[in-house]
């Protein structure tokens, strides 16, 4: 080989080792690029699941004082109908026996009513912890 032909080759060779180099070089850069982009969606998956399991959290806090309420006002309707039934049964209601059967229908209404609440209210927590534990 000549002189002449050795400059060919090593000139060959560089071009190739240039390119080669290029290549590398972006395959870098779009390998950096895709790792910050996979990133990116990994912070803003985590930063929205961080989102929702603080309104599950918060919504379950809500429901937990909506049902202490509830009891509570259970309660006081427990306490009321009691009293009504003591009145009711007294020697001296007969003409007060209408009325206050009528008020311990209404009693018995409501504590029905609140404990339908009291279900759906203890059905809304059970739902809430079962989607955080991933049931």
């Amino acid at each position: 080989m000549t002189r002449e032909d050795g400059e060919i080759c090593f000139e060959a060779i560089k071009e190739a080792r240039d390119s080669h180099d290029r290549f590398y070089e972006k395959y870098k850069l779009m390998k950096a690029e895709h790792c910050e982009a996979t990133q990116r969606r990994n912070d803003e998956f985590e930063r929205k699941q961080s989102e929702w399991r603080d309104r599950v959290h918060s919504n379950i806090s809500r429901n937990l004082t909506s049902l202490q309420k509830a009891r509570g006002a259970l309660e006081r309707v427990h306490d009321r109908i009691r009293e009504i039934e003591e009145k009711l049964f007294e020697p001296d209601s007969g003409k007060w026996h209408g009325i206050y059967s009528e008020w311990l229908s209404d009693a018995r209404a409501k504590e029905s009513d609140i404990d339908s609440l009291i279900g759906r209210i203890v059905g809304s927590i059970q739902e809430d912890e079962e989607k955080l534990n991933g049931r």
